[in-house]
């Protein structure tokens, strides 16, 4: 299991990647690829290993999920580095994607950082499952303006004299 600096790390790279709006387009670099081969798009789904009907989704963009057996078929075709062709592939995410990868990267944090059946013992939130409320209440009672913040906090806390009052506001939470 990766500690949570390299998973951290991981994640900070992919969220460069998304906003990384000069990558190439999928369909352009598979349809190149295709070209230099002399291969119709029927080829190219005999060569990759999928249905036509799958290739023309991913072509055409409308593809939501591409399973990691294809991802690397794609790659073996483009001779790309997979790290490349997820750079491609996470660039062109829509908002909505965007918005998902955040809220399992907050309820991720959350989990990781909080005791979820204690806090609601104590009556802090109702439901253990409404992300979004626990950040906002988190947020709240800490005075943060994102989660983020909450990793500094808790240093200061612990390794500052001079943050008595975080680390008083830490023992009480």
């Amino acid at each position: 299991m990766k500690d949570s600096n390299a998973s951290k790390n991981s994640m900070d790279e992919i969220y460069k990647l998304i906003a990384n709006i000069d990558t190439p387009q999928l369909k352009d670099l598979l349809l190149n690829r295709a070209e230099e081969l002399g291969i119709s798009q029927r080829g190219l789904s005999t060569v990759i290993g999928i249905e036509r009907k799958s290739l023309q989704r991913i072509l055409e963009g409308e593809a939501k999920k591409i399973d990691i057996v294809t991802f690397l078929k794609i790659s073996e075709f483009l001779g790309i580095d997979v790290r490349e062709l997820v750079g491609i592939y996470l660039s062109k995410l829509t908002p909505e994607s965007v918005r998902d990868i955040e809220k399992t990267r907050k309820a991720s944090f959350i989990l990781k950082h909080f005791n979820l059946d204690i806090l609601r013992k104590e009556g802090f939130i109702e439901n253990k499952t409404d992300f979004e409320k626990i950040a906002s209440k988190i947020k709240s009672y800490f005075g943060l303006n994102s989660l983020s913040e909450y990793s500094a906090y808790v240093n200061a806390a612990y390794f500052s004299r001079t943050q008595r009052s975080y680390s008083d506001k830490m023992l009480n939470f």
